[in-house]
């Protein structure tokens, strides 16, 4: 069941949006996280990230209000045993083409989206990361809303992961793994091979 995108519709484009994120954030921060694993969200996408198949929001799952994605993704993980992943959503009729967002997947199917708050068939493809259950909740009980990303509710700091890393126990193997389409792509296309 698939939304109007279909099947991991141009991945290609949100593979070169995040690459984008990656290259400003990376010269916005230049000589103040250069130590650090990721400067950015779109850095670490572009590490451990995945690609996810838009589909239509299961009839049980009660859609939450726009621009709630980090407080819905979590609520629905919690209440229907799903996985939270962090990371972009790429949609048409905006200014910008990506943008931060959560949504979860099942574990069953593994590359479907669950998305709590976009309506279906608006996200042509989705890139992130899945997260454990006790990874989460870890960041969220400290800042509220969003591991990785800056949540629109509550703008504390979201450096931790970013600075210290992100431990491998926390990644969940869902989802087309995004540095295996980086590598196999020609046109030079940054991405991190950490």
């Amino acid at each position: 069941m698939t939304g109007a995108a279909g099947a991991f519709a141009d991945p290609e484009q949100l593979l070169s949006q995040v690459a984008a994120h990656a290259a400003m954030w990376a010269g916005a921060y230049r000589g103040r996280r250069d130590d650090w694993p990721y400067a950015s969200l779109a850095d670490l996408l572009l590490s451990h990230g995945r690609l996810f198949t838009p589909a239509d929001r299961p009839p049980h799952i009660q859609p939450g209000r726009p621009g709630s994605c980090f407080a819905g993704a979590t609520r629905i993980a919690e209440a229907h045993d799903l996985i939270y992943v962090e990371g972009m959503a790429l949609v048409d009729d905006l200014p910008v083409d990506g943008f931060d967002h959560a949504w979860c997947v099942d574990a069953r199917d593994g590359h479907h989206v669950i998305d709590p708050t976009l309506p279906d068939g608006w996200a042509l493809a989705y890139v992130g990361v899945p997260l454990s259950g006790a990874y989460r909740r870890q960041p969220q009980a400290r800042r509220g809303g969003a591991v990785f990303t800056v949540d629109p509710g509550g703008w504390q700091d979201n450096a931790a992961a970013l600075r210290d890393g992100v431990p491998a126990a926390a990644l969940l193997p869902v989802g087309r793994p995004l540095p295996d389409l980086l590598a196999a792509r020609s046109d030079g296309l940054p991405g991190r091979t950490a």
